[in-house]
């Protein structure tokens, strides 16, 4: 490159900048190429890899299958085009299913790319400085990190942007080829991802206005004459994919309901989720967002400051399109604007406007006769270098550093769960890390319908022959004891975890205990402690979990307390003018011993009022002990309080346990009602907890 006037004289400059960026861009996109899929949003990505796992299984349908809720096994969204080319490939070639997906996203991103220049011709008709139009969208950080993901946004972008390409030939061109080419390329669009079509489709409608208001005869009755004839290539294209798109929407919604736990993702239940409201849109906190997701992922704020001095010098058209190239993206926030906030790879199609904006700001300013070639060189580096720049502060740290692999509880689910087998799992709301990596069906049960045993009595009646031989307890019901119990009770499982970790607790039938301690032998699993007894502990039927409120522990407990289970409710109230913790028996409270335990205090008793008076209590039963991993019990005290009858048990009892560790499980303190399990009166309270 060199100085010459005022013009970059050097041809193959604009050319070698772009092969360079492409270079770069593809050693980017193949970075960590079999790296699990937990990087970012990987409910998204496990859900795709589940349908294309599906697909490659089972063969092409159009209810692809979605093991996750029950029958019919398939929550069909979007058009499955992008699976089904994973699934092809991976059993044409033999490739694995991760890599075979991020080879082929990343082919639909390139293959946009000449779209995007064919485009570009409309502003700049240099064929060298256009080329810094697709070379702005190779340095877009959104779009460099999902293509790679196994995810079909950039399967929807590629068909969406030649789609606008197909249809602003055949306008200009009036030619009947391009019109079936942009009809074709609109329907697949809008049945891939109507949410990107949709960015597309706008702009297209309104580059048609603007062509035929330019092209308009002196005459009006002409005008009309021409609008009419034309009328087929300007709505063909748009309306028949518009018009699939809903006959898709429609089929999937009748999927959906066929499940209660499906239904909710209809496409009138999930109206509000994706449009968002106008009090969002309106909202200050929104655009902070939104601003937070363009900054880092499409332009830094630098970056954006360095386009807004470039539109200065630039020519009248080069400015005009870029800032409708601006507007272009803001109609993703604005028509999706509750996903757009949430998820940021949705900014993935709406980033090319903003890339083509900033490339034809690039392309404006190296056009500029006002403008040293040098000034012009410096402004491209600095452009290039602060995307760079905004790439390793916003992606990069994910792709230098791999995310784990995937937790070895579904390994155990995966041996665990047969190949006519269910597992049930809570917690986990609609996640498909479980089923996908532990290769089985799934019912997750979603969040909030936890409790609605109606709506899992129905999907576990359609089951039909198969069965429910596994279950995975996390999130809040993980210490419910009461609620654990119902279930496998009622699935016929053990009545304690075979395997217990940060991910959930795994519940499977006695029978099948040998067996899969077989099949686990020998095997490392990071974070997962086993049991294979099948012993039951006797747990109180009438015991339910209950939240902590930590701030109302810190002065009574040492540390705060893990869990609460309690028919009825524990509350903080004072005795005796000193705080203490009231139930009724039965009562747990439940604690993770500091590390290095060894000694507990404590002082409880019975109200005196359980005792004088109407008080007719027979007593309790005051126990300590642990809970250990393989699911029996370590008991550290034990004690019949019954003041009715002895008056040494009136009043606060003190409590003193040395040489308590290692302490490996949960440490319990209980009270329970005494020998006749008569709960009357049974007004229990712990005044004060160390454990230390």
């Amino acid at each position: 490159m060199k100085a010459a006037g005022k013009k970059l004289a050097v041809p193959s400059f604009y050319l070698g900048l772009s092969l360079l960026l492409l270079a770069v861009a593809l050693w980017i996109m193949t970075r960590g190429w079999d790296a699990s899929l937990l990087d970012r949003y990987q409910f998204r990505q496990t859900q795709t890899a589940l349908n294309a796992y599906g697909i490659q299984h089972e063969g092409f349908s159009l209810a692809y299958p979605a093991p996750i809720f029950g029958p019919p096994w398939s929550v069909p969204f979007e058009f499955p085009l992008y699976q089904w080319l994973v699934a092809l490939l991976t059993n044409t070639t033999g490739l694995a299913l991760v890599p075979a997906a991020r080879l082929i996203g990343i082919l639909f991103f390139l293959s946009s790319l000449p779209a995007v220049y064919g485009l570009a011709a409309w502003v700049e008709p240099h064929a060298g400085r256009r080329l810094l139009v697709p070379a702005a969208l190779l340095m877009t950080p959104v779009c460099l990190f999902y293509a790679r993901s196994f995810m079909i946004e950039s399967c929807a972008a590629a068909f969406a942007v030649w789609f606008l390409y197909a249809y602003l030939r055949s306008l200009q061109l009036a030619d009947w080829r391009w019109t079936i080419a942009a009809t074709l390329l609109g329907v697949i669009a809008a049945l891939v991802k109507i949410t990107t079509f949709a960015l597309f489709a706008v702009p297209a409608g309104l580059f048609a206005i603007v062509l035929f208001w330019q092209k308009r005869p002196p005459q009006g009755a002409s005008f009309f004459v021409n609008l009419w004839r034309s009328l087929p290539a300007v709505l063909l294209p748009v309306g028949l994919a518009l018009a699939v798109a809903l006959r898709w929407i429609a089929f999937t919604d009748t999927v959906k309901r066929a499940n209660p736990y499906a239904n909710q993702f209809t496409s009138e239940n999930l109206r509000t989720w994706n449009y968002g409201t106008l009090a969002q849109r309106l909202d200050p906190v929104f655009w902070q967002t939104i601003h937070r997701h363009f900054s880092l992922g499409v332009l830094s704020d630098p970056l954006f400051l360095l386009l807004g001095l470039g539109l200065i010098p630039i020519a009248q058209r080069y400015r005009l399109m870029a800032l409708l190239c601006a507007a272009g993206y803001l109609l993703g926030p604005l028509l999706f604007a509750n996903l757009y906030a949430i998820h940021n790879y949705y900014h993935f199609p709406a980033a090319f406007f903003a890339a083509a904006a900033a490339g034809l700001i690039l392309a404006g300013v190296v056009a500029s006769e006002r403008l040293d070639a040098r000034l012009k060189a410096v402004y491209i580096v600095i452009f290039v270098s602060l995307q760079s720049i905004n790439f390793y502060q916003g992606f990069a740290e994910t792709l230098k550093n791999l995310p784990a692999p995937p937790p070895s509880l579904v390994e155990v689910v995966h041996e665990a769960v047969p190949a006519h087998g269910v597992v049930l799992v809570y917690g986990w709301d609609w996640n498909t890390l479980i089923p996908y990596y532990a290769a089985c069906r799934a019912i997750l049960v979603p969040n909030g319908a936890e409790n609605d045993a109606d709506k899992l009595q129905t999907v576990l009646k359609n089951l039909g022959t198969d069965q429910v031989t596994a279950l995975v307890m996390q999130g809040p019901h993980k210490q419910d004891r009461g609620f654990i119990r119902w279930r496998t009770e009622k699935l016929g499982l053990a009545a304690q975890p075979v395997a217990t970790s940060a991910d959930g607790d795994l519940y499977v039938r006695a029978t099948e205990l040998t067996a899969l301690k077989q099949k686990l032998a020998g095997r490392s699993l990071p974070g997962v402690t086993l049991n294979f007894s099948d012993s039951a502990e006797a747990i109180d039927p009438r015991l339910h979990y209950q939240v902590v409120n930590a701030t109302a522990y810190a002065a009574l407990t040492k540390p705060i307390p893990t869990a609460l289970y309690t028919p009825g409710s524990i509350e903080i109230g004072r005795i005796a003018g000193q705080a203490a913790i009231f139930s009724n028996a039965p009562a747990e409270l439940h604690f993770n011993a500091p590390p290095g335990a060894t000694r507990i205090e404590a002082i409880m008793g019975l109200n005196e009022k359980a005792y004088t008076g109407t008080g007719a209590t027979d007593g309790v039963d005051v126990v300590i002990f642990e809970r250990l991993p393989n699911g029996g019990r370590r008991l550290l005290y034990e004690r019949n309080l019954d003041p009715m009858r002895r008056a040494a048990d009136r009043g606060p009892q003190n409590i003193t346990i040395e040489s308590i560790g290692p302490i490996t499980g949960t440490l319990v303190f209980a009270m329970y009602p005494g020998p006749a399990n008569n709960v009357a009166f049974d007004w229990s309270y712990w005044r004060q907890i160390e454990i230390r």
